[in-house]
Protein backbone atom coordinates (compact mmCIF):
# COMPACT_ATOMS: atom_id res chain seq x y z
CA UNK A 1 0.00 0.00 0.00
CA UNK A 2 1.25 3.45 -0.85
CA UNK A 3 1.07 6.09 1.86
CA UNK A 4 -0.28 8.42 -0.85
CA UNK A 5 -3.51 6.39 -0.77
CA UNK A 6 -3.78 7.03 2.96
CA UNK A 7 -3.05 10.75 2.57
CA UNK A 8 -5.72 11.13 -0.13
CA UNK A 9 -8.34 9.78 2.28
CA UNK A 10 -10.08 8.16 -0.69
CA UNK A 11 -10.71 4.83 1.06
CA UNK A 12 -12.19 3.83 4.38
CA UNK A 13 -10.10 1.65 6.67
CA UNK A 14 -6.92 3.55 7.46
CA UNK A 15 -6.62 4.36 11.15
CA UNK A 16 -4.32 6.97 12.74
CA UNK A 17 -3.32 6.45 16.38
CA UNK A 18 -2.00 8.73 19.06
CA UNK A 19 -2.12 9.13 22.82
CA UNK A 20 -3.76 11.91 24.82
CA UNK A 21 -2.70 12.80 28.34
CA UNK A 22 -5.22 14.45 30.65
CA UNK A 23 -4.80 17.43 32.92
CA UNK A 24 -2.28 16.79 35.66
CA UNK A 25 -1.21 13.59 33.87
CA UNK A 26 -3.88 11.68 35.81
CA UNK A 27 -5.58 10.13 32.78
CA UNK A 28 -4.32 8.79 29.48
CA UNK A 29 -6.09 7.57 26.35
CA UNK A 30 -5.15 5.84 23.13
CA UNK A 31 -7.11 7.40 20.28
CA UNK A 32 -7.62 5.83 16.86
CA UNK A 33 -9.23 7.96 14.14
CA UNK A 34 -10.33 6.52 10.79
CA UNK A 35 -8.86 9.01 8.35
CA UNK A 36 -11.76 9.32 5.89
CA UNK A 37 -14.86 9.09 8.10
CA UNK A 38 -13.24 10.46 11.28
CA UNK A 39 -14.83 7.60 13.23
CA UNK A 40 -12.95 7.56 16.53
CA UNK A 41 -12.13 4.73 18.93
CA UNK A 42 -10.88 5.76 22.38
CA UNK A 43 -9.40 3.38 24.96
CA UNK A 44 -8.47 4.57 28.46
CA UNK A 45 -5.03 3.43 29.60
CA UNK A 46 -3.31 3.48 32.98
CA UNK A 47 -0.12 4.97 31.56
CA UNK A 48 1.73 5.53 28.30
CA UNK A 49 4.05 2.57 28.84
CA UNK A 50 4.54 0.64 25.61
CA UNK A 51 3.12 -2.65 26.91
CA UNK A 52 -0.05 -1.02 28.27
CA UNK A 53 -0.51 0.98 25.07
CA UNK A 54 -0.02 -2.14 22.92
CA UNK A 55 -2.58 -4.08 24.98
CA UNK A 56 -5.12 -1.26 24.51
CA UNK A 57 -4.50 -1.14 20.76
CA UNK A 58 -4.92 -4.90 20.43
CA UNK A 59 -8.16 -4.80 22.41
CA UNK A 60 -9.73 -1.81 20.66
CA UNK A 61 -8.53 -2.37 17.10
CA UNK A 62 -9.19 -6.11 16.71
CA UNK A 63 -11.85 -5.56 13.99
CA UNK A 64 -9.68 -3.16 11.95
CA UNK A 65 -6.50 -3.22 9.86
CA UNK A 66 -3.92 -0.78 8.46
CA UNK A 67 -2.97 1.29 11.48
CA UNK A 68 -0.78 4.41 11.32
CA UNK A 69 0.80 5.50 14.59
CA UNK A 70 2.52 8.55 15.97
CA UNK A 71 6.27 7.89 16.09
CA UNK A 72 6.68 7.94 19.87
CA UNK A 73 7.99 5.54 22.49
CA UNK A 74 4.58 4.40 23.76
CA UNK A 75 4.17 2.58 20.43
CA UNK A 76 7.45 0.67 20.82
CA UNK A 77 5.62 -2.67 20.81
CA UNK A 78 4.15 -2.05 17.36
CA UNK A 79 5.45 -5.40 16.10
CA UNK A 80 3.44 -7.27 18.74
CA UNK A 81 0.34 -5.23 17.84
CA UNK A 82 0.84 -5.97 14.13
CA UNK A 83 1.21 -9.68 14.81
CA UNK A 84 -1.84 -9.93 17.13
CA UNK A 85 -4.06 -7.93 14.77
CA UNK A 86 -2.61 -9.39 11.56
CA UNK A 87 -2.43 -5.75 10.49
CA UNK A 88 0.07 -3.50 8.76
CA UNK A 89 1.51 -0.76 10.99
CA UNK A 90 2.82 2.50 9.52
CA UNK A 91 4.33 5.57 11.18
CA UNK A 92 3.92 9.29 10.63
CA UNK A 93 7.30 10.85 9.95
Amino acid sequence: MSLKVVDLKSRIGYWAGDTVIGKGRKNAFVTMVERKTLCTVVQRIESKHAEITADALIKSMAPYKDVTLDNSKEFAQHQRVAQKLAADIYFFI
